[in-house]
C-alpha cells in the first residue's frame, strides 16, 4: 500500500504553488500564521537551494540560475554558488503572518535582490519549498531536495498541517485529510483533526 505525505505551514487555501502560473492565485493568503522564525528555521536547515521559479515582469527567468545555489545563514548573511564564482551577500525577514518582507541583497543578482512578501512554505516528503511574490504578480520560489531539518523534539500551535493522502484500500480513507501536529518527538508524532461539520475530534498517532 503506498500513498503521499506533505507538510504544509498554514496552507489552508486552494492554491497549487506548483502551477506555473504568477498569478493565478495571487489573492490567496496563505501564510496567516507564518512567522519570521518558521521561516528561518526551514531556510536555515537545509544547504543549497536553488530557483525553482523566477518571473519577473511576466518573464520566466528561472533557466537563467540553473547552475545557483543559494544558502542562508542564521546571521543574516546569504552565500550564492554561481558554479563558477561565489557570490556574496544578505537576507532579513521581518514582519508576521501574510506581512513577511523578506529583503534578499545580492548586488550581482538584479532579478533577485528585492523586497518580496512570504507567500508560503512547503514541506513536503523529500522536498521543501519557499514561495515570495511582490504584488502578486513577480514570483521566487527556491526549492530544495531536504525537508525541514529538525522535528527532534517539540510542540507545534497546531498550525502546522500533517497531509496524508491514500487513493486505496477504503479501510485507509479515514487516515486521508489534514492533519494539525499537537507534539512530536524523534519516536512519535502526534495528530489531530476537528471536523468543520459537528465539530468532532479525531485523533492519529505514528510511533516507532
Amino acid at each position: 500500500i503506498t500513498g503521499t505525505w506533505s507538510i504544509s505551514i498554514d496552507d489552508d487555501s486552494s492554491d497549487d504553488s506548483q502551477s506555473d502560473s504568477s498569478n493565478d492565485d495571487s489573492q490567496d493568503h496563505d501564510c496567516d500564521s507564518c512567522t519570521t522564525d518558521q521561516l528561518t528555521e526551514v531556510l536555515t536547515a537545509c544547504t543549497d537551494w536553488y530557483v525553482e521559479k523566477l518571473e519577473r515582469n511576466t518573464n520566466n527567468l528561472e533557466d537563467n540560475y540553473t547552475a545557483y545555489r543559494f544558502n542562508f545563514m542564521a546571521d543574516g548573511s546569504l552565500m550564492v554558488n554561481t558554479g563558477s564564482s561565489t557570490l556574496t551577500g544578505s537576507w532579513e525577514a521581518s514582519g508576521s503572518g501574510n506581512n513577511i518582507q523578506v529583503v534578499l541583497t545580492v548586488a550581482e543578482l538584479t532579478d533577485i535582490e528585492d523586497t518580496w512578501t512570504l507567500h508560503e512554505i512547503e514541506l513536503y516528503q523529500g522536498e521543501s519549498n519557499v514561495d515570495l511574490r511582490i504584488n502578486g504578480e513577480d514570483r521566487l520560489r527556491f526549492q530544495n531536495n531536504c525537508t525541514l531539518g529538525d522535528f527532534g523534539g517539540g510542540n507545534s500551535s497546531g498550525e502546522i498541517d500533517f497531509n496524508i493522502f491514500f487513493a486505496a484500500p477504503e479501510d485507509f480513507s479515514e487516515l486521508t485529510d489534514d492533519w494539525n501536529i499537537i507534539s512530536y518527538s524523534a519516536n512519535k508524532i502526534e495528530l489531530i483533526d476537528v471536523s468543520g461539520g459537528d465539530g468532532e475530534t479525531d485523533l492519529l498517532t505514528f510511533e516507532k
